[in-house]
């Protein structure tokens, strides 16, 4: 199973989106971000984390930086084969210019409204 990270400001879905998973793969090594500047820093300062097949799900709107800035910001560090990170951005947004965007992505592999469903997570893993 690979490591599992939720990176959304809302404890809120944090936690349904933590208990979906949960629910659907028992043994999965969840971690909670509610700050894109502290998953930021974690994955900056853990390079085993891009070199072991880790999926995360990132929120669009957050404060202090959003999706779209933490996925820049990852790009710039994780390229090439030695990258195994995979990211499904889970968001309320209607914007179906936000959706465009995130395709342009190489490492976003969907795009999905909230909240995460077993369904989603089954198509996802």
């Amino acid at each position: 199973m690979k490591k599992i990270f939720l990176i959304d400001d809302d404890e809120i879905f944090n936690f349904i989106h933590q208990q979906v998973i949960l629910q659907a793969f028992p043994d999965a090594e969840i971690t909670i971000f509610d700050s894109s500047m502290m998953a930021l820093d974690y994955f900056e300062s853990n390079a085993q984390c891009i070199a072991e097949p880790t999926l995360i799900f990132l929120d669009i709107n957050m404060p202090e930086m959003n999706g779209f800035e933490f996925l820049e910001r990852v790009e710039k560090f994780c390229t090439g084969p030695n990258c195994n990170i995979s990211i499904c951005m889970v968001t309320s947004s209607l914007n179906e210019k936000d959706m465009k965007k995130a395709k342009t992505y190489d490492i976003v592999k969907g795009y999905f409204d909230k909240p995460l469903t077993s369904n989603t997570l089954k198509s996802v893993l």
